[in-house]
């Protein structure tokens, strides 16, 4: 997870490259139609592509269950939302390899869609088919993408349905280098646009635009080219344009979720805040971020247009620096008791999460983390176990263990005010103990017994007590 602005620029420095070990690599996208209709084909038609492309040595990839794309080498093969398919190409040394890298595929590829009876249209926009007529696939982004991009941009859907694209990346040797190669790319973009341009054709009529792909992708959430892109652009400057550019969405636990059900989407800003609130984030990137709110404040950093409200975000933040000093504090109090009354070690998140919950519903440790979903019950049981186990080698006679056992369970049925179906496993537990038959391994019935997560410390204390006593 990112949690800090350092973390973005130390990434483009990991790209830094020799000059002797300068690499390029191409992505290019095609159509796929069917010659029977002259209709874009499904994700069926896409699966039996693949399957033919198996001969020539591409692998599945998966997503769960389904097949999302191809590799082979240092290349791959994608899926697009409307089953455009795109190759990757591996990095490169130069352009003649590039050019090959091509050909063998577009071959590979012909061999194959003569067989199933498709066709390729190379063309930034689609000149045929309807929105409404495209079908999809099962690649998880995509829905999301899907319900929320609209929101930022009225033709969003047509270009991610109905646009495809060249894509050329280039290695750069320092920081100066890149920002030289980032700014000219950008200049050439309207050039490159006007020389290229092959999309005047929108569902079979002319759309009044050279390349309606490029007034697709400017009236596309996100898309266009920002003015700021014609300045030196370092790697600070884009890391800032990174952290305040809205998330499309959130990965978590293999799903992709919309971020956080807010039509604009969530900054980075925004979502390190909230990471801090749930615990994902440790109390030292929370102070890092402190501390750049106050140069903000001294005048050292200006907002760009558009940032303001993000500006907001980071003074809230950091005028609730004491709130969020003592929620570290509260934190690792809550990490502390769990260890005294179970020896189990919680994460930061789950440390927050009880404390959360004990705010909220004044609840007790175990409470708050049975309703958190966080198991604290075999981390007792296993540190019961162990008393218990080292407690057996002093226990030196029957007499003896009976006393002490039968005082312990008094002053546990004391605590715990058993009754139904605690009661019964009471009296399971106490047949047992009479015919000698309670062992360290019949330690499960005292679990049923106790119930750890609904007792008090005293309560807890009693049944530690009284576990170690039926050790034989």
């Amino acid at each position: 997870m990112i949690q800090n602005k350092e973390q973005i620029i130390n990434y483009f420095k990991s790209g830094i490259k020799e000059t002797d070990n300068l690499k390029i690599g191409i992505e290019h996208e095609k159509f796929l139609f069917d010659n029977k209709n002259n209709r874009r084909i499904d994700y069926n038609s896409i699966l039996k592509m693949f399957d033919q492309l198996y001969e020539f040595g591409w692998k599945p990839i998966y997503e769960k269950t389904n097949i999302i794309g191809l590799t082979k080498d240092d290349k791959s093969i994608t899926l697009e939302p409307g089953n455009q398919i795109e190759l990757s190409g591996a990095k490169l040394n130069n352009i003649h390899e590039a050019c090959a890298e091509s050909h063998e595929y577009l071959f590979e590829l012909k061999q194959v869609i003569e067989k199933l009876n498709f066709k390729i249209i190379s063309a930034g926009f689609d000149p045929i088919s309807k929105l409404s007529d495209i079908p999809n696939n099962p690649k998880q982004r995509y829905e999301v993408m899907t319900k929320d991009m609209p929101e930022g941009g009225s033709l969003s859907l047509d270009m991610m349905y109905r646009t495809c694209g060249t894509q050329l990346n280039v290695d750069y040797v320092s920081e100066q280098d890149f920002t030289k190669k980032f700014k000219l790319s950008n200049y050439l973009t309207p050039i490159n646009i006007a020389l290229f341009a092959n999309s005047s054709v929108l569902e079979k009529k002319d759309s009044g635009y050279f390349s309606y792909r490029s007034h697709a992708w400017q009236q596309t959430s996100r898309g266009g080219l920002p003015e700021f892109f014609l300045e030196d652009f370092n790697f600070e400057k884009y890391a800032d344009f990174a952290m305040n550019m809205s998330l499309l969405f959130l990965q978590r636990d293999g799903k992709y979720i919309s971020s956080i059900n807010n039509p604009e989407g969530l900054s980075l800003f925004e979502i390190t805040r909230q990471a801090y609130r749930e615990g994902y984030l440790e109390e030292q990137n929370v102070q890092e971020l402190v501390q750049k709110l106050k140069q903000n404040e001294k005048g050292n950093y200006t907002f760009r247009q558009g940032e303001e409200a993000e500006a907001n975000d980071w003074r809230a933040l950091y005028k609730a620096k004491d709130d969020i000093e003592a929620e570290i504090a509260a934190r690792e109090d809550i990490k502390i008791q769990v260890k005294d009354l179970t020896g189990a070690d919680v994460t930061d998140r789950e440390a927050n999460l009880i404390y959360n919950r004990m705010q909220a519903n004044k609840e007790s440790v175990f409470d708050a983390a049975q309703a958190a979903n966080i198991n604290l019950r075999d981390a007792q049981l296993k540190a019961v176990a162990i008393n218990a186990q080292d407690t057996s080698t002093r226990v030196g006679n029957d007499e003896l263990f009976s006393r002490e056992a039968d005082e312990e369970l008094k002053l546990a049925q004391d605590d715990f005010d058993l009754d139904g179906d605690l009661a019964e496993q009471e009296q399971v537990y106490l047949a047992l103990k009479d015919q000698g038959e309670l062992t360290t391994e019949n330690l499960e019935i005292e679990a049923q017994f106790v119930e750890i997560d609904q007792v008090s410390n005293a309560a807890a204390e009693a049944a530690d007590r009284a576990a170690r006593c039926v050790a034989s």
